[in-house]
């Protein structure tokens, strides 16, 4: 019961590592967007409330892994396809 505690704890947390890792990704992409559509209005004006640092030095690095005591396998991590964009 304890490894079994173990196994899940070390799969959510991998999750959990994606699902970060993702969402900066995303973050990036929109701040990208966002400084591109700026770029192509020409407007000056600082209406936008987002990041005026780029978001991708805060991507955490793809190997790193927080707190886990052994690697866990790509395939217990379920991603939904559905959400794609």
């Amino acid at each position: 019961s304890r490894t079994q505690t173990k196994t899940i704890i070390a799969s959510l947390q991998n999750e959990l590592q994606s699902t970060i890792y993702e969402n900066a990704k995303l973050g990036t992409q929109l701040f990208k967007k966002v400084s591109d559509q700026k770029d192509n209005t020409h407007d000056t004006s600082e209406n936008t409330k987002f990041a005026k640092q780029p978001i991708v030095e805060n991507l955490p690095k793809l190997g790193e892994s927080h707190a886990l005591s052994k690697p866990v396998t790509s395939n217990s991590v379920s991603t939904p396809q559905e959400s794609k964009v």
